[in-house]
């Protein structure tokens, strides 16, 4: 076995979040369980990890640890590294993970999580290694057909060599025996492989590394899918990370494996699961309207360019949300929209100041006259004007009204300023006034008066080009 790590006073390690160099790729919620994954990319995938750990490890402030240690003569004292490294096999394969395993189980217990951490991740290593021998025995069907040249350091030479060479094939010599002796080695070595991804998850889970947990939990569900603490620990992590559809496909896992099969233990965790499927129900619609307020933010936001990009100004609005007619679009960005060629269609708010009443028209091109427009509301070719009496009927006729806007320009002079449009003008023409300005509704409104009107003499009404 190896020897024990011994630690002079245990500390606990601060929380420390992974530099993004360092994290793992990020995981859509849309990702499925990674049982596809063959044999020979889970392993690619675990060194990767263990690389990242180790450099994780290293980076805050664990240089002390033999296995990181910088200096080579250090790595070459240390039995701990040999036995890693080199794998030397006198023990069983799985009985070294083992012995690196308790190691870390009783840092973990004296809440000494660096060292913890460090022998949960030696175990894997050691795991990791002597199944990569293994297999690489298998292949070669023996030690004697293997290279004992491949990956030595080719600096090497003289004694050196022959010490490094005879170290590596008594090493591989033992774990053939081993191999011979015991035909459920690899079975053993995974047990222990995925108790040490589990136990380091916890480690990782109380540093608040959520990814790294998840990734350890991801490596022990691919082993045993039914493992309920590994779900547990992903539900933790995916919600401290809002990956509520994640926590949820965990949550809904663990409760129908519970139900079915689950011990007195597991069943002590089902509220707890059931829970967190209903805050992440919550919190997915949440942010379900979030996204929606934010894609309906950047359409408004795109459609006020499309409108100040044309050379039209925006101003305030002369209609609150609460005052808009019947017909209206309640977001804004829906009342313009583009034809084929790019041009702009507003809805056009007529206000009758004299009765209090209004016409809405739904669609009013950029192009459009409003004469065209007016000429289909008012007599000779409209209907008759529907508001006031008969003489007031008599008087709203095309002929004889006056169309304005109010002039946002010219706020707080003594009288408010109406400005006078010309019938045969485009929409488009009088929104791009060097004096108008489009509500910041998007709503353009017009006030209409018979041009014997009071009105006319109580406001001020100037021309266009005035």
């Amino acid at each position: 076995h190896p020897p024990h790590m011994s630690s002079t006073n245990p500390e606990t390690v601060p929380t420390v979040p992974l530099p993004p160099s360092m994290q793992p790729p990020a995981q859509s919620d849309s990702d499925t369980d990674e049982d596809s994954l063959s044999e020979i990319q889970l392993y690619q995938r675990r060194k990767r990890m263990q690389k990242n750990i180790k450099e994780y490890i290293q980076k805050y402030d664990v240089e002390d640890s033999p296995l990181f240690a910088s200096n080579q003569d250090e790595v070459m004292d240390s039995t701990v590294v040999q036995a890693i490294q080199a794998m030397t096999y006198e023990d069983p394969p799985n009985e070294v993970a083992e012995g690196f395993k308790e190691q870390g189980s009783e840092a973990l217990k004296e809440k000494n999580y660096r060292n913890a951490l460090i022998s949960y991740t030696q175990a894997i290593d050691a795991c990791l290694e002597a199944k990569q021998h293994m297999a690489l025995l298998n292949e070669k069907a023996g030690p004697d057909n293997i290279d004992m040249m491949h990956d030595l350091d080719p600096n090497l030479s003289g004694d050196d060599l022959q010490k490094a060479l005879t170290q590596r094939r008594n090493a591989f010599n033992l774990l053939w025996e081993q191999m011979q002796k015991d035909p459920n080695m690899k079975q053993k070595i995974d047990s222990v492989e995925m108790q040490c991804f589990n136990n380091r998850a916890q480690v990782q889970l109380t540093l608040k590394n959520f990814r790294k947990c998840i990734e350890d939990c991801r490596e022990v569900l691919a082993y045993d899918a039914r493992n309920v603490k590994a779900m547990w620990r992903t539900v933790k992590s995916a919600y401290e990370l809002r990956r509520y559809k994640l926590c949820k496909r965990y949550c809904t896992k663990a409760t129908t494996i519970i139900n079915k099969q689950g011990t007195t233990q597991d069943r002590k965790t089902l509220p707890l699961f059931e829970k967190h499927i209903k805050l992440s129900d919550q919190q997915i619609q949440k942010q379900i309207i979030k996204k929606r307020e934010q894609v309906m933010k950047d359409r408004d936001n795109r459609v006020v360019e499309i409108i100040q990009e044309s050379g039209i100004k925006l101003g305030k609005d002369e209609i609150q949300t609460n005052q808009l007619p019947p017909g209206a679009k309640p977001k804004k960005s829906d009342r313009v929209v583009l034809d084929e060629n790019g041009k702009m269609v507003f809805q056009v708010l007529f206000v009758y100041d004299e009765f209090n009443q209004s016409d809405f028209i739904q669609a009013f091109h950029e192009e459009d006259r409003l004469v065209e427009h007016l000429g289909a509301m008012f007599p000779p070719h409209g209907p008759p004007f529907p508001f006031g009496n008969e003489k007031d009927q008599e008087r709203y006729v095309l002929d004889n009204i006056e169309v304005l806007y109010f002039d946002q320009t010219r706020m707080g002079s003594y009288n408010d300023v109406y400005v006078r449009v010309k019938l045969n003008d485009s929409l488009g023409d009088v929104l791009r006034q060097g004096n108008y300005r489009l509500p910041n509704n998007l709503l353009p409104v017009f006030h209409v008066v018979h041009k014997d009107a009071r009105l006319l003499k109580e406001w001020k009404v100037v021309n266009g080009n005035e």
